[in-house]
């Protein structure tokens, strides 16, 4: 039986490392009929979680928006038996300026699940992955009559935050002590699109931003002429260390 991930992944190629060699003799099984099935990687969340931080974070280049440029970028990586996304290259794409958004997108994913052998054991795997491109048409308002809010209010979602977004590295003592400020879409459907940092950019924190958001319950979205409308929100952030 096929995992998400593999429905997602056009190709998978299950070249694992030297330990999972074509010389390797797979083990018989403990018991009779029992079998383990080789599992792929997954982003953690599952297929949706991954569809929505693609949504999150893509931010569509002028150049190809401006072209009317759309379509699917194909991207081939390597998912380590300890999650993390190397050796990222373009297979296919319709335009550059999308083939280095994609590749900035995968750099900025939190780390996969591992996938195993028939054995359990994790190793590394070859996975191509498309990411789409479609130029949104709706209109983006920048005040409405009602406001995309949070649930349960501003009081909630810095709460959220404060237990969501908390960094132990030193190296990064000085820089989440700074106000930071970040802008993005309230969808229609309450869904986050477009984040990015306005003031004070770090990629590692705007990466651990990215990653509450994704997790982050949908917000009541903006109504305008009692339609719910896609909205531009900015929000101020204040981090503190552990």
């Amino acid at each position: 039986m096929k995992t998400k991930s593999q429905l997602l992944c056009l190709l998978i190629l299950c070249v694992f490392n030297q330990s999972f060699s074509q010389n390797d003799t797979v083990p018989e099984p403990a018991e009779k009929g029992i079998w383990l099935e080789p599992i792929a990687p997954e982003f953690p969340g599952g297929e949706y979680k991954l569809k929505s931080f693609i949504k999150l974070i893509q931010l569509y280049p002028d150049s190809a928006k401006a072209n009317g440029i759309e379509g699917r970028v194909f991207i081939q990586f390597i998912v380590n038996k300890n999650g993390s996304l190397t050796d990222l290259k373009i297979l296919r794409s319709p335009d550059s300026s999308l083939s280095m958004e994609a590749l900035r997108i995968m750099k900025l994913m939190p780390n996969f699940i591992p996938g195993t052998n028939h054995n359990g054991d994790s190793g590394d795997v070859k996975m191509v992955m498309p990411i789409d491109f479609k130029i949104a048409k709706s209109v983006v308002f920048d005040v409405v009559k009602k406001m995309p809010k949070f649930q349960g209010g501003n009081e909630e979602l810095y709460e959220y935050l404060s237990k969501n977004l908390k960094f132990s590295s030193f190296r990064l003592e000085r820089e989440i002590k700074r106000n930071l400020s970040v802008k993005f879409i309230v969808e229609k459907d309450g869904s986050i699109s477009n984040l990015t940092m306005i003031k004070n950019y770090n990629e590692e924190i705007y990466k651990q931003i990215a990653i509450a958001f994704n997790n982050m319950a949908k917000w009541d979205p903006g109504v305008q002429h009692q339609k719910t409308v896609r909205v531009k929100y900015i929000l101020p952030i204040r981090i503190h260390s552990r």
